[in-house]
């Protein structure tokens, strides 16, 4: 095959020489946004005071630390959440999505080593209600879906890709 023909093949198939690991990365990115999303989403829909309860309720921050975490966390989750899902700086936000997960583990286990008694975890705004033992642990998972989606490269990242193509 002439070098003219392996460029044009290059060119038509940029999935080619992918493996299935790269797809599993790239998916563990997509479901990581999507729970950012959808969190961050689910807490805007409420006033931020209703959040600002909830992290007080660690006993971790001053109540003015609350106010102003209740208002800049959720956007935080969505923008992040858009950054993994449309694959824009896919490893850079697979590491934040991770340095989140360690944040919450961090307030979540204190709490429990603590005798915290918490009612709502927060991680979902009012939609969904987790137990403490519950948001570790889904916390613990997508803390190393993370890592996967980090040193995996992302795997697919659609808009890295194109910002590579465009150079």
């Amino acid at each position: 095959m002439s070098k003219k023909n392996k460029s044009a093949e290059k060119e038509t198939a940029p999935l080619a020489g992918l493996r299935g690991i790269d797809y599993a990365a790239s998916a563990a990115r997509v479901l990581l946004g999507g729970v950012f999303l959808v969190s961050g989403l689910h807490k805007t829909a409420a006033p931020p005071e209703e959040f600002a309860v909830v992290i007080e309720a660690y006993h971790l921050v001053s109540a003015a630390t609350a106010g102003f975490m209740s208002i800049t966390l959720p956007w935080a989750e969505i923008l992040l959440g858009l950054m993994l899902v449309t694959g824009f700086k896919a490893r850079k936000a697979s590491a934040a999505g991770g340095a989140f997960f360690l944040m919450f583990i961090f307030a979540i286990g204190s709490t429990i080593v603590r005798g915290v008694p918490l009612e709502n975890c927060g991680c979902f705004g009012s939609g969904i209600h987790l137990t403490p033992p519950q948001a570790l642990g889904l916390d613990s998972l997508l803390l190393c879906l993370s890592y996967f989606a980090y040193k995996r490269g992302a795997g697919l990242a659609p808009a890295d890709c194109w910002i590579e193509k465009g150079r």
